[in-house]
């Protein structure tokens, strides 16, 4: 009788804390957070002139660009107006943009090498933005674990774009030059997104998210013969107190 006893009370126990791990959690109507994403960031090139020599800019492009590293970084407000969709706006920080791989510079056989005078270099294109976007959640689940699906749509102010080129000498001396570009750059741009992620309920006033996300840049960045499109794919992190 006694080990009946014992045994119905670790039940008891274990049912008890299955429970507690599975109760609803109280939904806050306000959410304030801060949110960085790390990016894979590159572009699509298009030809606005329909030209020959455009397409011919665009596969020599495409043969030396390359992705590269950026991040997005800012604040939001998220407002519930159902028990499982939310709101979001915020004002973001974005660097965007591309690289190139290295490039050989040419030395005739008969010249002597000069010293000052680099053997290859790449270059990397910084575009730096304000975003404004506007987000809709869409929570699945009521337990301190939950999915969240999200999409949305970014303004994006371009503030400036940056190149920085490196120079390897080929003894171990590397230079970096870096200067802001002299084109003139479309100062407006429109960025749908798109994530599915998951939220972490911790405590009663603070949530954490982590969602993949990928937004796409729709209109085109310069009024070039050859123009660009600015993309990139990161994974969000997001920490927010409820209130």
């Amino acid at each position: 009788m006694r080990r009946v006893k014992t045994t119905l009370f670790f039940l008891l126990i274990s049912l008890s804390a299955f429970s507690s791990d599975s109760t609803k959690v109280k939904t806050n109507r306000f959410a304030l957070g801060i949110n960085i994403s790390p990016d894979y960031c590159f572009r699509t090139l298009s030809n606005n002139d329909g030209s020959q020599s455009s397409n011919d800019v665009i596969n020599a492009r495409n043969g030396m660009e390359i992705p590269k590293v950026g991040y997005t970084i800012g604040v939001g407000l998220s407002c519930a107006i159902k028990k499982h969709f939310s709101i979001e706006i915020g004002v973001n920080y974005s660097n965007k943009g591309y690289q190139t791989v290295y490039q050989d510079i040419f030395i005739a056989p008969s010249q002597v090498p000069d010293p000052a005078i680099p053997l290859r270099f790449k270059s990397r294109y910084n575009f730096s933005y304000v975003d404004v976007p506007l987000i809709a959640h869409f929570q699945f689940g009521k337990k301190r674990l939950s999915f969240i699906a999200s999409t949305g749509v970014a303004a994006n102010l371009f503030l400036f774009e940056k190149a920085i080129t490196v120079k390897d000498f080929g003894d171990g001396n590397v230079k970096k030059d870096k200067g802001l570009s002299n084109y003139i750059y479309n100062p407006i741009n429109i960025s749908p997104m798109i994530s599915l992620g998951c939220n972490l309920k911790i405590g009663k006033n603070v949530t954490l998210k982590l969602e993949p996300v990928f937004r796409y840049g729709v209109l085109q960045i310069i009024n070039n013969p050859v123009t660009g499109h600015l993309w990139n794919v990161g994974l969000n992190i997001g920490g927010y107190f409820c209130f």
